[in-house]
Parts: structure tokens; C-alpha cells; sequence
């Protein structure tokens, strides 16, 4: 799902597409690489999910910006994944978790140039020495996890620009997850969704609540 934020507040759906969490994005952003070009500075929030970029390499200049909710939830399975070597609200799992909800703690509104520098380069301080922290007690999949993420951990608040998570669209997600969900067991598999018929339903819905469409 791409959505768009308005100046007006609120959100516009810009694209939508059923299909494998990997994948997928280039016909979704096809419809809307006209409009993007004419963006001086275009900031795309994303979960980490690489093949977003792909459907926009070469053709749109982009400013990436890791959403801020989804790195201390994805950090936590990247804790799961050591979980030989840091176990579950023990002390270490504290304090990397606590760590990191720090660093990702970001107000609105910083406009003076020196402060967000300052911020950035404090907040820089902290997540290598919580990287160097987790090799240090055996944790490669959170380190890694972290290195990863931090080039486009401050993006938005060294551009000045609003976006830090994607959790409007987590929650449209939910809502349109919901409505989609008839029936999991076989009794009801006759009333499943048929990948295009589940698409065209959600984009006349989401159309009429999001884009102003009376349908």
C-alpha cells in the first residue's frame, strides 16, 4: 500500500496491490512516477522492506526514511533470533530495548539547525555504542539489524521534513485486513476472495473513505 500525506492533514491513497510481501512495487508506483518527478524532495517512509526502492530506482530521486515505530518491534525479533545468548526481559534485553526506544524518540517541530545536528549526532553516539553493546554480549542478528537501519534512521529530521512511521498505514492495513477476512477453515472456502475480486472491492472502499470518491 502507498499512501500520501496531505498538507490539509489526513492521508491519500496513491496505490494498492495483493500480492507477495516481496514484491510487487513497481506496477504500484507505475501510475504515479509522472507526479513524483515533480517532487523536489520526495521522502518515502518505509518498514525496511528493500524492494520498495526497486520500483522507483533510476526514476525518482528519494529520500528514505526507516519508520521509527516498526525498528524497536522488528529489533525485537532480531533479539528472538539470539535468544541463546540474551534471553527475554533479562537485563541485557532491557537495556537494549530501552536503548533503543531512546534513540528512536524523536519530537516534531526542531527547526533551529545546530540543535537537530547536536540531536542527531548524540543520538549517532548512542546506537554505535548499543551496536557494539550487542557484539559484545552475542548478539549478531540485533547488531546487524541496527547497522542496517541507521543510514536512514534520521533522514526526515535532517531534511526537515515530516515522517517518521508508517503507522497510518499499519492501521488502514488493519482496517482493510478486517473486511477481507471472511473465513479461514475450508467450510467457507467457496466464499473466499479471488485475488482481483478482493482487490477491486478494497480500492472502491478505501476510494470512497480516503480519496473522495462517492462510489
Amino acid at each position: 500500500m502507498f499512501v500520501q500525506s496531505k498538507k490539509s492533514g489526513g492521508i491519500r491513497v496513491a496505490g494498492l496491490g495483493i500480492g507477495s510481501y516481496h514484491g510487487g512495487w513497481r506496477a504500484l508506483f507505475r501510475p504515479s512516477l509522472a507526479a513524483l518527478k515533480t517532487f523536489k524532495q520526495f521522502l518515502l517512509v518505509t518498514d525496511g522492506d528493500t524492494t520498495i526502492l526497486d520500483g522507483l530506482k533510476g526514476q525518482v530521486k528519494v529520500l528514505v526514511q526507516r519508520c521509527l515505530w516498526h525498528i524497536p518491534h522488528q529489533r525485537k525479533f532480531a533479539l528472538w533470533k539470539d535468544r541463546q545468548h540474551v534471553a527475554r526481559k533479562s537485563p541485557e534485553w532491557l537495556h537494549t530495548m530501552s536503548r533503543i526506544f531512546a534513540i528512536c524518540a524523536i519530537r516534531t517541530g526542531i527547526e533551529d539547525e545546530a540543535v537537530i545536528q547536536t540531536l542527531v549526532a548524540t543520538k549517532r553516539e548512542r546506537l554505535t555504542a548499543l551496536i557494539a553493546y550487542c557484539r559484545d554480549h552475542g548478539c549478531q542478528a540485533a547488531a546487524t539489524y541496527l547497522e542496517n537501519a541507521e543510514a536512514d534512521w534520521f533522514t526526515a529530521l535532517t531534511h526537515r521534513l515530516e515522517g517518521k512511521t508508517t503507522s497510518r498505514v499499519e492501521r488502514l492495513m488493519r482496517t482493510v485486513n478486517l473486511r477481507i477476512n471472511v473465513g479461514k477453515c475450508e467450510l467457507y472456502r467457496e466464499y473466499w476472495w479471488s485475488t482481483d475480486g478482493a482487490l477491486n472491492a478494497v480500492k472502491v472502499r478505501l476510494a470512497y473513505y480516503y480519496n473522495g470518491f462517492d462510489a
